[in-house]
Parts: structure tokens; sequence; C-alpha cells
């Protein structure tokens, strides 16, 4: 009987163990993000306001655990390339604690044609790049099996970014 209860015991805790669901309310965005281009036209930095719901301070000091990734309206991007994509670390949360958090964003634009005039230049930048299609960012942390939904910056959908 004895063999049998230990035999049973040594079964239960080997056996596989369920992964542990995405955590998507422990940080949560309060507000709008705010979108700011810096001046080659080539970076977009958006300011999130997180918020860490948890009793427990949150800190994220190498983005090496973090999966960014584009939301799409019925679809996530493949993880970003972190080059061009980056939460601006470290960034530390206390409990219950609200802190603005960036995130970079490089986009590829063509080259300017000699002699080509600003109208002309965007007009085909525009027709090469569409932030409108993006509906937001999701974090992935592996570390503590959080989900962050970083939402779309405020932004008329016919704006595009400027050189």
């Amino acid at each position: 009987m004895m063999a049998l209860l230990f035999g049973g015991f040594i079964w239960y805790s080997n056996r596989p163990k369920s992964p542990k669901p995405w955590n998507t309310k422990a940080i949560v965005v309060k507000g709008q993000p705010g979108v700011f281009y810096e001046d080659d036209g080539k970076n977009i930095v958006v300011l999130f306001n997180l918020t860490n719901t948890t009793d427990t301070d949150y800190e994220i000091v190498s983005s090496d655990a973090l999966k960014i990734m584009s939301r799409f309206p019925d679809s996530l991007s493949g993880p970003l390339d972190q080059k061009s994509t980056f939460l601006q670390v470290p960034v530390f949360i206390p409990a219950h604690q609200t802190v603005s958090a960036f995130l970079n964003d490089s986009w590829t634009f063509p080259t300017r044609k000699p002699g080509e005039s600003d109208a002309d230049y965007l007009k085909r930048e525009n027709a090469d790049f569409d932030a409108s299609t993006i509906a937001g960012f999701v974090i992935y942390d592996e570390f503590n099996h959080y989900e962050i939904d970083l939402p779309r910056w405020a932004r008329s959908d016919s704006q595009k970014l400027k050189p």
C-alpha cells in the first residue's frame, strides 16, 4: 500500500503542468498614449503611462525577455526586431503606481530624389508607408508572463510621419 501511495505521489508531482496563462491585468495603460517624431522623421516615440495593478514592484532591466509585436485589427505580427522597435529600459513601476514608459520604433523611408519637392516626396513616402493599419503594440514579458497591451496612439489615420 505504501509503495502504491509513493508511486502515485511521484507520478502526480512529475506530470506535465499546464502553461501559466498570460496575465493581461498586471500592467495596464492609463490614458491615451502620446506620440512624438524625431527630427529625422525616421523614428517615432510613443509615450505610455503604465500602471502596475499588482501588490509587488515591477521592473524591466533588460529587453532580452521581452517580445514586442505589432497588433493589427485581426492578428499580430511576429516578434519585431529589437534594433528597430524597443522599449526604453530600465522601467521600474512600484506596486499600484503609474510610470511613463517610451516605445521607440524606426521606420525605413524612401530616399529623397534630387530636386524632389517636399509635396512630391511626402506623397511618395505616404504611398509606401501607412501606419493606420497598426492597432497598437503588445509586449510579452516572458519572465513574469505578463502581456502588456499598448493601444494605438492618438492620431488621425490620415496623418503620416513627416521627414
